[in-house]
């Protein structure tokens, strides 16, 4: 059975935005409603879960359709919900736009760095919790170049990278969700008070050291108290206020129909504030991403590299929720182990299964909800969930398996079995191998033979 949930943003009034003229008289009949719809199973459940996450971006339309969804920029950008078991939330309300919008959403929830050449990575052991990203290659800190000109190596604070430089000192939040190169964008608010946990003693400005206590010889970065331009009705009222008093940074985060939060600091503390996008011009500093293995989430392997995708078109206010058909994006294969005719005794309680010479490495398409493998990725081992002693599971990258390359391998008392087979791993379906024990794990010599077939993976 299919399962539907209704997600309503939690709205929070922001005293900030009285301040600075932003329309505070929405009512939750402005915030979006969704609904989910989930295919009838997901790697470990037919429904979502407490602590599930997913992302959520939307483009309005311009005329009679949406642009192409770009990584920054759009109405909504990489929202994230979160289920505590009977209700959604999101960071900060969400509000209808004026104008229809296509609405992209993918489970789990992904730190995208591309819209179209997402790299993601299945997990390796599909038995282990995920609790965090493994950072590959730390250290490897790519350049940020901006208009053609290399600023320098990124710093990298925690688990992203910001650029070492100001993107923007006073332009405006739309320009600031456009200034990022490729693979950048604008921060959240909570990566930016992330940021904050610990700094330096202000002075024009702080050093910031994220999560490691500051002092002289950590990683840190510089961020100017550049204060805000306030723009009137023409250019002889525009003003700067707060310099070298106050830092205020564009987030990516909306705050209304007519707000955006700001990333604010000074001698007093750090904090974030709704400001009118309209009049107030910001500083704005670009992050990205460090290169990651695995999703976040105290997930465990399986279920961390079973990507959802969805997306629901020109979808107004009038039409009262946005509806999100989910669908699987990557395969899925279940391994049974079966008595033989010829097979006495009990199967073993010991069995480990697992997927030979299969590359875990892809890239992600989230515009059009399609997965395509590394062409450079590496061919590894991926040890399957095991959910009973005759049934194993795992998720992969689409993929085509030769034949006479070892497919699985069946550890049974301590002895591995290299079984050989060819098989094309599909897209959005289940690709079920009936291992056949025709002999005991007792005898010499083993009898295993293959029967596989392949359906839709609802």
């Amino acid at each position: 059975m299919k399962k539907y949930i209704s997600i309503l943003a939690a709205m929070a009034a922001l005293m900030s935005c009285q301040k600075e003229g932003i329309d505070t008289s929405l009512t939750a009949g402005d915030e979006i409603r969704f609904v989910l719809d989930i295919p009838s199973t997901k790697a470990t459940a037919s429904g979502f879960e407490s602590g599930d996450q997913v992302s959520v971006y939307a483009v309005e339309y311009e005329g009679q359709q949406a642009p192409e969804l770009q990584i920054a920029g759009n109405f909504l950008n990489n929202e994230k919900l979160t289920f505590n078991g009977s209700k959604w939330t999101a960071a900060h309300q969400l509000y209808w736009s004026s104008k229809p919008c296509d609405f992209y959403a993918i489970y789990p929830y992904q730190d995208l760095v591309s819209v179209e050449e997402h790299p993601f990575k299945v997990a390796t052991d599909q038995n282990a919790i995920v609790s965090e990203y493994e950072i590959e290659d730390e250290g490897n800190v790519p350049d940020f170049v901006i208009n053609g000109v290399n600023k320098g190596p990124g710093i990298q604070i925690d688990d992203l990278i910001w650029a070492p430089v100001n993107s923007g000192t006073y332009i405006s939040y739309w320009e600031a969700m456009e200034v990022c190169p490729e693979g950048w964008r604008m921060p959240t608010k909570e990566e930016f008070l992330s940021l904050a946990a610990h700094r330096s003693k202000f002075s024009n400005g702080c050093y910031f050291s994220g999560s490691v206590p500051f002092n002289s010889n950590v990683t840190k970065m510089w961020l100017d108290a550049n204060g805000r331009e306030l723009h009137g009705e023409d250019a002889e009222k525009t003003k700067i206020y707060y310099r070298n008093s106050i830092g205020f940074y564009w987030t990516s985060e909306r705050v209304g129909p007519l707000g955006a939060n700001t990333f604010r600091f000074s001698k007093d503390g750090v904090s974030t504030e709704g400001l009118n996008i309209a009049e107030y011009y910001c500083s704005a500093r670009c992050v990205r991403e460090a290169d990651k293995n695995t999703p976040t989430g105290n997930l465990d392997g399986y279920e961390a590299s079973d990507l959802l995708w969805a997306k629901a078109e020109d979808v107004e206010k009038k039409d009262g929720s946005v509806k999100l058909q989910f669908r699987h994006m990557m395969s899925k294969c279940v391994v049974k182990v079966v008595k033989g005719e010829k097979f006495e005794g009990e199967i073993p309680n010991d069995i480990v299964c697992q997927l030979y010479n299969t590359v875990t490495s892809a890239k992600l398409d989230f515009t059009h909800g399609s997965v395509q493998k590394d062409a450079m990725g590496e061919r590894k081992t991926i040890t399957m969930k095991k959910l009973s002693d005759t049934r194993f599971e795992a998720v992969l990258v689409p993929q085509n398996i030769e034949n006479r390359t070892p497919l699985i391998a069946v550890t049974m008392g301590g002895i591995a079995y290299l079984l050989e087979y060819s098989l094309s791993f599909k897209p959005g379906h289940v690709h079920t191998i009936n291992l056949i024990l025709n002999t005991s794990p007792d005898q010499e010599k083993i009898d295993i033979s293959i029967d596989a077939e392949t359906g839709g993976w609802e």
